[in-house]
C-alpha cells in the first residue's frame, strides 16, 4: 500500500501592513520514517506598523529548527516528548 500526502501552505496578511507568519512540511527520510512527517505553523507577531521584521525571522528559525531536529531526537522520545523538548528550548533561545 503507497501512501502519498500533498501539501501547501497559505497564510493571509489581513489588516496588517506585513503578514510576518511562516510556515512549513517535512517529509521523513527512508531511515527516519518511523517518527512520520511533522508540519509547523508560527504566528510572527506582527502586531506593530513599524515591525522591523523580527515577528518574520521569530516565526521562520522556531519552524526551521523545529523541521530540522525533529528526525533526530531518540528514537525511543514519545511525538508529545520531542515537541515539548523542542519547542521548550526554540522559546528559551527567543527569548
Amino acid at each position: 500500500m503507497r501512501f502519498e500526502l500533498d501539501t501547501g501552505l497559505s497564510s493571509l496578511q489581513g489588516k496588517r501592513p506585513r503578514n510576518e507568519d511562516f510556515a512549513g512540511v517535512q517529509a521523513p527520510a527512508a531511515h527516519e520514517v518511523e517518527r512520520g512527517w511533522v508540519a509547523a505553523l508560527a504566528d510572527g507577531v506582527s502586531g506593530s506598523e513599524n515591525s522591523n521584521g523580527d515577528g518574520l525571522m521569530a516565526a521562520q528559525t522556531s519552524v526551521m529548527s523545529l523541521l530540522r531536529d525533529f528526525h533526530g531526537v531518540p528514537a525511543d522520545w514519545d511525538t508529545s516528548v520531542a515537541l515539548d523538548r523542542l519547542l521548550g528550548h526554540q522559546n528559551a533561545w527567543l527569548l
